[in-house]
């Protein structure tokens, strides 16, 4: 009679490294799938982004070029303004002669009931307050649409709105910042830059728009728990620098809180 096959049973060894194969496959595809599900929220980051710049330009269409100003709230102060440098003189008109809170176009309405205790309110969205109307009172929310689009993926925070817009782009000339060793008059003129130039109200007065940065997320560190007013990386060397030629060190990142628009 022919002899019998002897079964044989997995050694510990054996389920051992069977387990262990079985964990790095699993691992990899976590890591994988963590992979993926981060580059599905940066996608819908920048197609946030994206729409909020398209936003911007076909405000800009409507209003004869007109960009809505990077603030958050309406600023207030003089409806007209003159700018002198060595570099020339030019006078803006602010906002069509008007600063009022229903006229101003910021891009979001961070004030009065839009903004209670640093934070920023939207009626239905984290307010019972029909007045709160920090996202739907801008004059981009007509373009934008979705009080979504307004929130990163990427966003910790529980805050309504995650992006902040380019304080450069859609202003007259940036109220100064202290400490500087020079001034904006004095440091864009000494760099070829004329007061007309800094002004970039309108959309024909961007020089590179394929190369500017518009929005981006950002996290205010400034006491607020949203993002109040526009970022701006300050060309100058920052506060405590060498006085120039030293001074090789530009980029200081800030708010522009005294930035203001024209109409």
């Amino acid at each position: 009679m022919p002899a019998r096959a002897v079964r044989r049973a997995f050694t510990i060894i054996e389920l051992l490294v069977v387990v262990a194969i079985i964990g790095v496959l699993v691992a990899i595809l976590i890591v994988g799938l963590d992979k993926a599900r981060t580059m599905a929220r940066v996608a819908g980051c920048l197609a946030n982004q994206r729409g909020i710049s398209l936003a911007q330009a076909s405000y800009a269409l409507d209003n004869n070029g007109a960009l809505a100003s990077p603030r958050t709230s309406y600023g207030g102060g003089s409806a007209s303004a003159t700018f002198t440098n060595p570099c020339g003189t030019v006078s803006f008109l602010m906002n069509n002669g008007s600063t009022s809170s229903t006229t101003y176009h910021s891009w979001t309405a961070s004030y009065g009931a839009g903004v209670v205790g640093g934070t920023e309110m939207e009626y239905g969205l984290n307010s019972t307050n029909v007045a709160a109307k920090a996202l739907s009172g801008g004059k981009l929310f007509a373009y934008i649409g979705s009080f979504a689009a307004y929130r990163s993926p990427i966003d910790p925070t529980t805050r309504v709105r995650s992006y902040s817009l380019n304080a450069f782009v859609g202003v007259t000339v940036p109220t100064d910042a202290p400490a500087y060793l020079q001034s904006w008059q004095t440091w864009f003129c000494a760099q070829g830059v004329t007061p007309r130039e800094l002004v970039t109200t309108h959309i024909k007065m961007i020089k590179d728009p394929a190369h500017t940065l518009f929005s981006l997320v950002e996290d205010d560190s400034d006491g607020f728990n949203f993002n109040n007013e526009g970022w701006l990386i300050d060309p100058r060397p920052p506060p405590g620098s060498p006085a120039p030629p030293h001074a090789l060190s530009p980029g200081t990142w800030g708010n522009s809180g005294g930035l203001a628009g024209v109409g």
